[in-house]
């Protein structure tokens, strides 16, 4: 071997002699097991064959491997050292293991090092310095430097490469003392619990394996058996049996034992026939401490189960608490694009009406049947306009935990206004796709129950698409209304490939979602809470390969008389037209909103309602025309986030310049904004948005009359 090395560099005859000794001292260190006489002895041969005044020995803090080393051994003219942590790249060992490259050094270039120790401290100067990575294998486990004080006498390049040589060739031998250290004090641990074997594996609380070297089953605890193996009979044999086959799951022990590790961890779900279980795996490879063989594997069991449930919990509700936020935030957009909506579509319907009215003559026309399909068609966009003004309504109620009164609701209605909603997907789109979606409907005319109508509605769109999204290949689905007592029962089934019983008692959870990233999970569990809000059921019925059924139970509508409408009415009521329509009397209104389109609704509505509307977009430009024409206005419309100026500061300053002024606050931020600014806030009239064009008027009406009692 020293001939291999010295062919290809210029050698001394001295300094073949000290790798020659080196190679020697290599083989003699690697039977040496403990790791204190290892590295001593390393010292020892780098004092002696390469005349170092030092070195210093550090090794992979176990504690904090990733972060730290720690020096193991440091001796130099009487100085010692050992425990000292050094971080990666900082010192000469820090950057060593930090870029795997060894590296020497003279007294200059040793003191440009960041947070290089300085020996001068200890009595004496460093004037040469050589340092090397130890590896196992392609791993860096620690670091060996050597050191001389004699400026005469600095390492040269060949004794740089002996010495690399030297680290090179001993990185194994420390990793062989480290595991022998572990191993030794493994066997000093089970040596003195040996004679507590049995009662030790009983009393572990989730459980406790041993194995033999293959895998089969040596010895197991009651408590083990009994949470992986609950339906093996207690006179079943398990001993001898391969563990891997009995859980019908693989574990990591041939990879542990092959890196040369003497524990590892994994984590396995365990299904039962009763329920499932997260189970966590310390596995412990116990070797022989002369031959290094396997003798025992040792797994301890912990059941996850409990904390594993927690855990999920918890970050399924700040998900949800952070979607609450998010919600909220998204709602009021979608208030004010509603708004803008809502109204343009009450305008245009009035338009179209007034329009109608001028046909000149009584016979049905061409023009006239069309007006009429327009008419049918703008009715249908305004409804389902209105009921998504409810469900951004729906999110504000949840946040402030506030609820809904439920009325009378037609089923026939409701179903088919959703398989009209989905009439592009079953129809349209699939027919795209060469797929045929039959659509069977029977339900009981008449049929009503106690709900809020486009949260029934969701529901039912929720059902629909589920049916749709399991039958990717068409198929049918039949949807029937029946009355039963007291009750409504709904039933939405399909011909798809059906739901297994596993996965029916997780389908209303929330989050989970058998769809990947195309599912949200919250489909049927917002399903499911809104029917227990209305006071009823939900359940599923299925077979594998047959298809699904979902059956709603509803209360019944029992006749009862009318309640009288209250003068609080929401904005996004429909509002009675007749009532709408009685203007006591003529006003003049100013009304603030940045958005230029409800601007031009607001000034339209009003204007055709026989009032004088002036608007603006600019807060601050309305406020000075205000203040120019503080006597010209009975009322003042303001919408609530604008730049520039909010809605409160325009009340404020209003109210300051005429206190007697009523005024109607819009905002997108619904009942929440009303709850946080209180009853008494200068404020006469809260109108949320979205509004119709009948909630505005109303909201004059109402706000006029008030002031006049």
């Amino acid at each position: 071997m020293v001939e291999e090395i010295t062919s290809q560099n210029n050698f001394s005859q001295a300094n073949k002699v000290a790798l020659s000794s080196l190679i020697k001292s290599v083989t003699k260190i690697s039977s040496i097991l403990e790791l204190e006489t290892l590295l001593e002895q390393i010292t020892t041969v780098l004092r002696e064959v390469l005349e170092t005044d030092g070195s210093v020995i550090s090794l992979l803090d176990k504690a904090k491997p990733h972060s730290k080393m720690k020096v193991y051994l440091a001796k130099l003219a009487g100085f010692t050292d050992k425990g000292s942590t050094i971080r990666q790249g900082y010192a000469l060992t820090g950057q060593i293991w930090q870029t795997g490259e060894a590296r020497i050094l003279d007294k200059t270039e040793y003191a440009k090092i960041p947070d290089h120790y300085d020996y001068h401290q200890e009595g004496f100067e460093i004037e040469s310095i050589m340092g090397a990575p130890l590896k196992e294998g392609d791993k860096i486990i620690g670091v060996l430097c050597a050191i001389r004080t004699n400026p005469q006498r600095p390492f040269t390049t060949t004794e740089f490469e002996i010495f690399c040589f030297f680290a090179s060739n001993i990185g194994i031998a420390i990793a062989n003392a480290q595991l022998y250290e572990e191993q030794q004090k493994l066997v000093q641990e089970l040596t003195r619990k040996t004679m507590e074997q049995e009662a030790v594996i009983e009393q572990v609380a989730d459980g406790l394996i041993m194995l033999y070297p293959n895998g089969t089953i040596r010895q197991i605890s009651y408590p083990a058996r009994k949470l992986l193996f609950p339906h093996f009979a207690p006179s079943q044999a398990l001993v001898d049996q391969k563990l891997e086959v009995l859980l019908k799951q693989s574990l990591p022990l041939q990879q542990i034992i092959e890196s040369g590790k003497n524990t590892g961890e994994t984590t396995l779900n365990i299904i039962t026939s009763e329920r499932s279980h997260v189970v966590t795996l310390s596995i412990l490879i116990l070797r022989n401490a002369t031959s290094q063989a396997v003798e025992t594997i040792l797994i301890i069991l912990h059941n996850k189960t409990e904390q594993f449930k927690a855990q999920t919990e918890a970050a399924q509700l700040e998900r949800l608490r952070l979607m609450g936020q998010l919600a909220s935030g998204v709602a009021h957009d979608l208030n004010n694009l509603l708004a803008g909506i809502v109204g343009g579509l009450d305008v245009l319907h009035d338009d179209l009406i007034t329009l109608q009215g001028l046909e000149p003559t009584p016979e049905v026309t061409p023009t006239k049947i069309k007006l009429k399909r327009v008419l049918e068609s703008l009715d249908f966009v305004q409804k389902v306009a209105l009921d998504s003004t409810e469900i951004v309504q729906r999110i504000y109620r949840t946040r402030l935990n506030r609820s809904t009164d439920t009325e009378p609701v037609s089923l026939v209605e409701i179903v088919n206004q959703a398989v009209d909603l989905l009439k592009p997907r079953w129809q349209s789109q699939a027919s795209l796709h060469g797929v045929d979606y039959k659509i069977k409907l029977e339900i009981e005319a008449e049929l009503k129950a106690m709900a809020t109508r486009s949260e029934l509605q969701e529901v039912m769109v929720n059902l629909l698409s589920n049916a749709l999204d399991a039958m990717p290949t068409g198929g049918r689905i039949a949807i029937s209304g029946t009355q039963s007592e007291n009750w409504v029962e709904l039933k939405v089934s399909d011909t798809g490939k059906g739901i297994s019983e596993e996965l029916r008692d997780k389908i209303f959870r929330p989050f989970f979602t058998t769809k990947g990233e195309r599912g949200t999970g919250l489909g049927l569990a917002v399903s499911q809470e809104l029917i227990e809000k209305f006071g009823g059921t939900i359940q599923v019925k299925s077979t594998l390969g047959i298809g699904t059924s979902f059956i709603i139970r509803l209360p019944l509508v029992i006749p009862i008389a009318i309640k009288a409408a209250t003068s609080q009415t929401s904005g996004t009521e429909r509002g009675n037209k007749t009532e709408a329509g009685l203007l006591p009397v003529h006003q003049r209104i100013l009304a603030f909103d940045d958005d230029l389109t409800l601007c031009r609704i607001i000034k339209t509505v009003l204007t055709n309602a026989g009032h004088t509307v002036s608007t603006f977009s600019n807060p601050v430009d309305g406020i000075a025309f205000f203040e120019e024409n503080l006597w010209n206005f009975d009322l003042l419309l303001t919408d609530m986030t604008m730049p520039h100026m909010t809605g409160k500061e325009v009340i404020e300053k209003a109210h300051l310049l005429r206190p007697e002024l009523p005024v109607i606050l819009i905002s997108g931020w619904g009942e929440e904004l009303k709850a946080s600014l209180g009853e008494n806030y200068h404020i006469n009239y809260f109108l949320s948005k979205p509004y119709t064009a009948d909630g505005l008027k109303k909201a004059v009406i109402e706000t006029m009359a008030q002031v006049a009692h």
